[in-house]
This record gives structure tokens, C-alpha cells and sequence, in this order.
């Protein structure tokens, strides 16, 4: 534990610059179950494609990360609630948009067709092929930057 470092009448207290690799949370397969995606469990891992099911609700908190593998995607046929805020928008990106390899993933596909709907605020979406797509109008965007 570090103790506090007196500087001048300041106390501050002493870090460590450098943070530690955060293994993410794996996100794939099926969910038929209401599922939140938590802040505490950031970020997220989509390592396969993910399909949300008619009824079901898969809830985003503010400032929650999702990594796409490469090629991979989500698709809604419940609902999906990403509201983040201006101070902690909703992130969706690729697992490394450095690499050749895994730079691009599909996207979130809102099924409308199938009964899906989404509302989407304050998020960031970037390095996807499609980012997000629905066939009608199920699909609610504010304050996003792609």
C-alpha cells in the first residue's frame, strides 16, 4: 500500500503509470434471457456471432466497451437498450482496429422483420462494415458518432 507523499502543504498519493491488460468479458452465442451488459465487467468480447431472441432484452450501460472479433456480429430479434451519456458514451469498435486481420466487424443488426428494435444514444461505433442496420424502423439513434 503507498503512502501518502508530502510535496510542499500538498498531499497527493503516488500511482502506477502503467494499467495492466484487462482480459475482457467473452460475449457469444445465444441469449435468451434479459441480459445487462455492465460497466464492472467491461469490456465485452463478441468472439462469435451473438443473437438476441424474440422477448428478450439485452440492456448497455454507460461507458460499457464491446470488441468485435473480426467478422463478427450482433443480431436483435428482442431489444437492445444502449443509452449511454456524453460523459461515458457506449463504445462499439473491433477487437484491434490495428491489425489487418481483425480491423472490421459486421455490425448490430436490428431484425425488425422478426420483431427486433433497438434504441441507441450516446454511443461511438466505428471500425464496422455496417455499424447499424434494420430493414424498416425499429431502430431509435441519438447522439452517435460513427
Amino acid at each position: 500500500m503507498a503512502l501518502p507523499v508530502k510535496r510542499s502543504s500538498t498531499y497527493t498519493t503516488p500511482y502506477n503509470l502503467t494499467t495492466p491488460p484487462i482480459t475482457p468479458t467473452d460475449l457469444s452465442g445465444g441469449i435468451d434471457t434479459d441480459v445487462t451488459l455492465t460497466l464492472s465487467n467491461s469490456p465485452y468480447l463478441v468472439s462469435g456471432n451473438v443473437g438476441v431472441a424474440p422477448g428478450y432484452t439485452i440492456t448497455i450501460e454507460p461507458g460499457v466497451h464491446i470488441r468485435f472479433a473480426s467478422s463478427t456480429l450482433i443480431v436483435i430479434r428482442g431489444h437492445m437498450e444502449a443509452v449511454g451519456t456524453a460523459a461515458a458514451p457506449i463504445v462499439f469498435t473491433a477487437a484491434d482496429p490495428a491489425s489487418d486481420d481483425q480491423r472490421y466487424w459486421d455490425g448490430v443488426h436490428v431484425a425488425d422483420d422478426l420483431g427486433g428494435t433497438a434504441t441507441v444514444q450516446y454511443a461511438h461505433i466505428s471500425n464496422a462494415t455496417e455499424g447499424l442496420a434494420c430493414e424498416y424502423r425499429s431502430l431509435d439513434i441519438y447522439d452517435t458518432v460513427f
